[in-house]
């Protein structure tokens, strides 16, 4: 085991630099999340367009909500001065939360009334459901179907995620510098955490292996062959499910080493190869499958997709995917479930209905190559994948905003959390396996 030596955060601090390596860059810092207070009667009359955006602003796909801002004016442009902002559409006078980073609420005469009342963690901004002491009461106040996140009573637009949280918001420089535990592998993925064991347990694609990490960097083979398994994971039972290339299907290992197959074909037709997993707090597993593992062999389904395994077994195709569809995971509360398009540079999210199939496909975040990741308790992201070229764990918040990014001297695989009390970060990288201290546990 030694300490990395090459290794830099880059993140965002509210007095707008970051810290690389010991450099300091010029960055934008994403504001604190607040609700305001006695804005509903106020905004009651505000216009708003049949299809749910702010009638003054022009751009319906703008990130920010500018209705508050009509107590000030009703011209986009003057809203974006009151919010001290150039570029960007205005949040609203409160937070100018997805904006401006600096908002000086002097400029404007009723900035008194509009007191923030209660501060909230990453993933919602509640403004006019600032009553709503839990999600469900926030849901009734926006008006918002269940499969769709909170933002007001206007749009509905984020997340109910945080109603009632207790997590802190997250700052990069609360992550622990990245330690390089092994750097002896070919390929390395899938990352998971066993309690039952205290043990890392990992996939080396290439090497046709499933190793055991037992802390501070004892490794052993806990299966081989393996059928080239990519994505682990551990269900409700405790029983090892693996996505396996070469045997292009999903499989369930239990202690007495009973397997069974999970998942191989569609309508009669072989998988490509099963790549990652995920598993929802009811037993519903999510996979991915891409192309990856079929090497010159043509895909037998002509399509690469994300998969639905219900509780009872049955297997349902949820979407036709462009982009090699790759790491995949639930939110908090399983609202969510986002999924990494490699070859595309983006991460989308679904909605999740009641039965667990999933609704509607949004925008989530672009970034080069990403790969695996994983999510903690409190919604935030941390993603494998690149940036300039260099490897990187990306970090995001739950509404996927960019907090910053860990450096590393290999490209990441994958990402997992571990330890007795979940807040180690494992990272797979090729060749190597990383740990990081995080100050949120993983889900």
């Amino acid at each position: 085991m030694r300490a990395l030596g090459v290794w830099a955060i880059v993140g965002l601090t509210a007095c707008g630099t970051a810290a690389v390596g010991s450099a300091p860059v010029d960055v934008v810092a994403s504001p604190d999340v607040v609700a305001a207070a006695d804005v509903d009667e106020v905004l009651e009359d505000v216009p708003v367009d049949a299809a749910g955006t702010d009638a003054t602003t022009s751009d319906g796909s703008a990130p920010g909500n500018a209705q508050a801002c009509l107590l000030h004016t009703t011209n986009e442009a003057d809203c974006k001065d009151c919010c001290d902002c150039q570029d960007l559409a205005c949040a609203d006078v409160i937070a100018c939360r997805d904006a401006c980073p600096s908002l000086d609420f002097s400029k404007n005469d009723d900035a008194a009334k509009l007191t923030p009342t209660t501060v909230l963690g990453p993933g919602g901004n509640y403004g006019l459901c600032t009553q709503a002491a839990t999600e469900d009461a926030c849901k009734s106040c926006c008006e918002c179907d269940g499969n769709f996140a909170c933002g007001d009573k206007r749009h509905c637009r984020d997340a109910c995620v945080t109603a009632g949280s207790t997590w802190p918001t997250l700052e990069l420089t609360q992550l622990g510098a990245p330690v390089q535990v092994v750097d002896t592998l070919q390929f390395a993925e899938g990352p998971v955490w066993s309690a039952q064991l205290n043990a890392l347990l990992f996939s080396d694609v290439s090497a046709d292996t499933i190793f055991r990490l037992d802390e501070p960097a004892a490794l052993t083979v806990f299966r081989k062959p393996s059928q080239h398994a990519n994505g682990l994971a551990l269900d409700p039972a405790g029983a090892l499910l693996a996505c396996e290339h070469s045997a292009r299907r999903v499989t369930r290992t239990t202690a007495d080493g009973t397997v069974t197959v999970l998942a191989d074909k569609w309508q009669g037709k072989p998988l490509n190869s099963p790549n990652d997993l995920t598993i929802a707090a009811d037993g519903t597993v999510y996979f991915t499958d891409p192309t990856y593992g079929l090497g010159n062999t043509p895909s037998d389904l002509g399509f690469t997709g994300l998969y639905r395994i219900a509780v009872d077994g049955t297997l349902s195709l949820e979407a036709q995917l462009d982009g090699q569809p790759n790491g995949v995971s639930v939110t908090p509360g399983g609202k969510s479930v986002l999924v990494a398009l490699t070859t595309a540079n983006k991460i989308v999210a679904f909605d999740v209905g009641k039965s667990g199939a999933l609704g509607k496909e949004h925008a989530f975040f672009s970034l080069e190559a990403p790969d695996g990741f994983a999510v903690d308790q409190a919604g935030n992201v941390y993603v494998a994948g690149l940036e300039g070229g260099k490897g990187a764990v990306v970090v995001l918040n739950p509404i996927g905003k960019r907090l910053g990014s860990v450096l590393l001297a290999h490209q990441p695989t994958n990402c997992g959390f571990g330890g007795a009390d979940g807040k180690t970060l494992y990272v797979t990288a090729r060749e190597a396996v990383y740990r990081m201290s995080v100050p949120i546990p993983g889900l």
